[in-house]
C-alpha cells in the first residue's frame, strides 16, 4: 500500500519524492534532498574531521529505498563501504547492524 501511495506522490508532483521509510512511514522531499545530502555538510566539515573511512548501514540500501541515495554516493567513492542490515524494516534489523560492527571491529 505504500509503495502505491509514494508512486502517486512522486507521479502528482514533480519537484517531489516519495519513496518507503521505516516500517510505517513514507518519506516524502523535495526533488534532490535526500539522504546523499549528507556528503555536503561533510565536505564543508572535512577540515575538522576527516575520517580514512566511511561506512553506512541501511536497511533499504537497494535502488528504490530511501537510503539507496546515500548507498549509491558512497559506493562511487573510494573510502566508503555500504552495507544492507537484513530485510527493509525487519524487526530484528538491529542484529545484522551489531553483526557488521563486530565483523568490521575485527
Amino acid at each position: 500500500e505504500r509503495k502505491a501511495i509514494a508512486q502517486y506522490i512522486t507521479e502528482q508532483w514533480k519537484d517531489i519524492d516519495a519513496v518507503i521509510g521505516g516500517q510505517i512511514s513514507i518519506d516524502i522531499y523535495p526533488k534532490g534532498m535526500d539522504k546523499s545530502q549528507i556528503f555536503k555538510h561533510i565536505e564543508e566539515k572535512e577540515n575538522l574531521y576527516c575520517p580514512d573511512e566511511y561506512i553506512f548501514i541501511g536497511d533499504r540500501t537497494m535502488e528504490g529505498g530511501n537510503d539507496y541515495p546515500l548507498a549509491k554516493v558512497m559506493n562511487e567513492m573510494d573510502n566508503c563501504e555500504v552495507f544492507q542490515a537484513g530485510k527493509p524494516s525487519a524487526e530484528d534489523g538491529y542484529k545484522r547492524t551489531r553483526e557488521i560492527l563486530e565483523e568490521l571491529n575485527d
